[in-house]
């Protein structure tokens, strides 16, 4: 009855720790097939610090070296921190009749590995479910357990970490920037009203260089005796003010145009000028336009999240940003696609490959060239098991690499380039607006009605009047024709 209440209560602790931690729970309880990358650690085997009687064999294991542990087939322990696609834990589960958790990932794949070339004779068995990096860091001294990952550095050469021996597993080359594309933001009408109008001072700019342009041209065509413009002031600066614009703006009716030298020479100057202010002016909405529909990140005062402890962490505190910690990586997405605690993320570009299939509304805003390196830590004072390990990563390296990490890696989805969301946001700008949703109805209720005012009048009014204009020609006609009838 005591063992039956003791794995009911790891159960209840292991189910507080996967809610927790976002570790993908079981709830079927279906027989699963454990590959040869994955790590199956039975339920009484779960070690957990507030249950002190539980795995006294465990305790047991602690006291001797993990040389001799090797050495004599014991079994060995892991203690692992969820953090796909280095390190994953599912459970509860049933396989060969067995209930436990399976952990899964580059790293436990590197370690059953290097178990079957240094200590072929021994078996993991035991093992803990870690919740943070700190909480990792923590125990390195205690010798615990025989394999605690995944532990990150910055630097690839580093032999220790926390005063144990660090074994470097695999490079992330890069860290990214991760934010929440909201579409909403970037979807204003009054935003591309505003812009236009905004731009009033330069319309006024065009209106009087075109009426400058105006009056010189009808100046030059009135000291050349020229008909083509009215020689009073008035009349012949506004007909030099419409050639003008007309002109600038290469419609080119031809109604007017200078005949005189100088009118002509002006003329062809006023079009290369013309041209460029039109050009400037267009090239100024359009920016405007683009810059208030395209997704822009001000990363400069932003909230930003990360693993508390983790090299992302630091460098995002390196570069004076807002950084704010989360236990675990999962955390994070929440934070920032559910909760809005934050404005987004720095997570490594192997990670990325894992939150890009689990949430669709993450966009990869900016890219660092930041390696992090991953990799284990073992217990200190075994020389022969540490010279093992580090002599198996030096010599199947490749192996590794091609068999394992790049079979855990998926590639990332395509993103959307800047041209894409202008085209999205230009989209839902002109159709999920409310505003424009609006002036598109009256605007299109006035047409409606113009149009129907125009049938009415057409058929009603002015046939009806044209058809009595007709009748009366015709009688008077034949009143003039036909005078004895």
């Amino acid at each position: 009855m005591s063992k039956f209440f003791s794995v009911t209560a790891v159960l209840l602790t292991a189910l507080c720790v996967s809610n927790a931690l976002y570790i993908s729970w079981n709830t079927k309880n279906t027989l699963v097939n454990l590959t040869e990358s994955d790590i199956f650690i039975h339920l009484n085997n779960l070690y957990v610090p507030e249950f002190k009687r539980m795995n006294p064999k465990f305790k047991n294991l602690t006291k001797m070296s993990m040389d001799e542990r090797c050495a004599h087939g014991m079994p060995l322990s892991i203690a692992a921190l969820p953090n796909q696609p280095y390190s994953g834990i599912m459970g509860p589960m049933r396989i060969a009749r067995k209930f436990g958790f399976r952990s899964f990932g580059i790293i436990p794949g590197v370690i059953n590995r290097i178990v079957k070339y240094c200590c072929p004779r021994s078996e993991i068995i035991y093992g803990k479910v870690l919740k943070s990096v700190r909480q990792a860091e923590d125990h390195l001294s205690k010798n615990l357990y025989d394999f605690t990952f995944p532990i990150y550095v910055q630097r690839k050469n580093i032999k220790t970490y926390k005063n144990q021996p660090f074994v470097h597993v695999l490079q992330a080359p890069r860290v990214m920037l991760v934010v929440y594309d909201d579409p909403v933001k970037i979807t204003k009408t009054s935003a591309l009203a505003n812009t236009i109008f905004s731009a009033w001072p330069f319309l006024f700019f065009i209106l009087g260089v075109a009426i400058i342009a105006g009056i010189v041209v009808w100046l030059l065509e009135y000291v050349g005796r020229s008909k083509e413009f009215s020689k009073l002031f008035i009349q012949g600066a506004w007909d030099g003010f419409w050639w003008a614009v007309v002109t600038m703006t290469t419609v080119g009716y031809g109604d007017k145009a200078p005949k005189t030298l100088p009118g002509r020479m002006f003329c062809f100057l006023w079009i290369i000028v013309g041209i460029n202010i039109i050009a400037i002016f267009t090239a100024l909405v359009t920016a405007s336009v683009s810059a208030s529909t395209r997704p822009y990140f001000n990363i400069l005062g932003a909230k930003i999240g990360a693993v508390n402890g983790s090299e992302e962490y630091r460098f995002g505190v390196s570069m004076n940003l807002d950084m704010i910690a989360f236990p675990s990586p999962v955390k994070i997405t929440s934070a920032l696609e559910v909760d809005k605690e934050i404005d987004g993320m720095l997570i490594d570009n192997y990670s990325l490959t894992r939150f890009s299939q689990l949430s669709k509304k993450i966009r990869l805003e900016m890219t660092f060239n930041h390696a992090i390196n991953y990799g284990m830590v073992i217990p200190s004072g075994s020389p022969r098991t540490e010279q093992c390990v580090r002599s198996f990563m030096k010599n199947y390296h490749h192996e590794i690499f091609d068999d394992l990490i790049a079979k855990q890696l998926k590639p990332l989805p395509p993103q959307e380039g800047e041209s894409s969301y202008g085209m999205k946001a230009a989209g839902q700008l002109f159709y999920q607006e409310k505003l424009f949703n609006k002036v598109i109805m009256v605007g299109g209720g006035v047409v409606g009605a113009l149009v129907l005012i125009g049938l009415v009048w057409d058929y009603g009014y002015r046939r009806h009047k044209q058809g009595c204009f007709y009748g009366t020609r015709y009688n008077v006609y034949r009143k003039t024709t036909f005078p004895y009838e």
